[in-house]
């Protein structure tokens, strides 16, 4: 390979591990047994906003964060306001890594709690 090929391939796999870093897969699970009126899920550069979310829902989300790899978490239901905050782990598919389980009086469970689809 001549080095112009090389260079290439170089700063190529550069890009490539970089966006696997800041890209992460996360997964919310709802076992709270009500329907969640509002979910809000915010990281460094997006706001996700679901409304009407039914018992037994799974929700997926890609979550681009390069920097600060914070989430935030707030869920409304009609007679409480619960949020969390926690911190993304993995590689692009770590998605086993970033569950979040909202259980009965709406509890908010994060990290790898192995539940299965």
């Amino acid at each position: 390979m001549n080095k112009r090929t090389t260079i290439f391939l170089i700063v190529l796999c550069a890009f490539l591990f970089g966006y696997m870093y800041a890209t992460n897969k996360m997964i919310i699970f709802n076992h709270s047994g009500k329907t969640i009126e509002k979910l809000v899920v915010e990281s460094e550069f997006s706001k996700k906003e679901l409304d009407s979310i039914p018992d037994g829902a799974e929700m997926k989300f890609t979550l681009f964060s390069p920097f600060d790899k914070k989430v935030h978490i707030k869920l409304s239901q009609p007679d409480q306001i619960r949020s969390a905050t926690f911190k993304l782990q993995g590689f692009f598919l770590g998605e086993n890594y970033n569950q979040v389980e909202i259980g009965n009086d709406a509890v908010i469970k994060t990290g790898s709690l192995g539940i299965k689809k």
